[in-house]
């Protein structure tokens, strides 16, 4: 496995293309924690908010391209829909910067 120097927020592990033997580090430079939570807020569509359930793979509809079934084992796949901050829509195909989240 290769830790990257840096990278930022990593694609979920059942995205198609995380990839286990580069794995990204965030971070935590002077600043840039604060910069990333920021960013977050003012783009909440962005965030990956895990519904609580280990045996379910959620997933914005934005990234259903992304999902790599092969990779969820016996999981349920559950397309949730996208969000968007308030006074904007979300845009189809729309990807956000790495999403977290299993």
């Amino acid at each position: 496995m290769v830790l990257e120097v840096s990278g930022g927020p990593q694609a979920p592990p059942y995205d198609r293309e995380w990839d286990p033997h580069s794995v990204d580090r965030f971070i935590v430079a002077p600043g840039a924690l604060e910069r990333q939570l920021a960013h977050w807020e003012q783009a909440p569509q962005e965030r990956y908010v895990s519904d609580g359930d280990p045996n379910t793979v959620s997933y914005p509809a934005r990234e259903a391209a992304k999902l790599d079934r092969s990779k969820i084992g016996n999981r349920a796949a559950k397309e949730v829909p996208d969000t968007a901050p308030a006074g904007q829509t979300a845009q189809a195909g729309a990807a956000p910067a790495k999403p977290a989240g299993t």
